[in-house]
């Protein structure tokens, strides 16, 4: 059996990143009224691309800065079993989490809360690293220029985006559980 895997990856997602509303809670508030026809419309939108682009299966949320307002799934996650692509399936989404993490971290450097110029020690005090060089930075790992190994950049990432210590072999998983 092979997994699906797409050529082109569409990621369409709204991602309210270290934002303290992504704290709060789902409102209980009622969806409006303009969004059936909306998501109908973005249904089409992702069916007529998959097709275009020969796209096996592609999980999507949306969220706005207050919760999830939906989670929706196309297509498949293995061709050969023709198994439908669900919520609760782990899908590689490539470097983006990347781009993620550094808007995360420059909302908080703007807010006041992390400097990107000190050494990452300074948050990560676990951290280190044998060198005759200077101190790696947040700014040296957002830029990929520690010249760490590519398996100890991703997962001192994803460290960095989730905040704990799972290790370097340990899975970050995340699912959705609204659909």
């Amino acid at each position: 059996m092979r997994a699906a895997r797409p050529p082109l990856l569409i990621l369409l997602c709204l991602v309210p990143l270290l934002s303290p509303a992504s704290a709060r809670p789902a409102r209980a508030a009622a969806d409006p009224p303009a969004f059936p026809a909306a998501f109908a419309r973005l249904d089409a939108f992702v069916e007529r691309e998959m097709r275009r682009q020969r796209i096996p299966g592609v999980s999507l949320a949306l969220t706005d800065r207050d919760r999830l307002l939906r989670v929706k799934t196309y297509g498949f996650a293995n061709l050969d079993a023709k198994t439908p692509l669900t919520p609760a399936h782990l899908l590689e989404i490539g470097s983006i989490t990347k781009s993620f993490t550094s808007i995360a971290l420059l909302q908080m450097r703007d807010e006041g809360r992390f400097d990107p110029k000190v050494p990452v020690t300074t948050y990560l005090p676990w951290f280190s690293i044998e060198s005759s060089f200077e101190p790696i930075t947040p700014h040296d790992l957002m830029t990929a220029t520690t010249s760490c190994r590519r398996s100890t950049r991703r997962w001192l990432c994803a460290i960095a985006s989730w905040g704990r210590h799972p290790g370097p072999t340990s899975a970050i998983r995340t699912s959705a559980t609204r659909s």
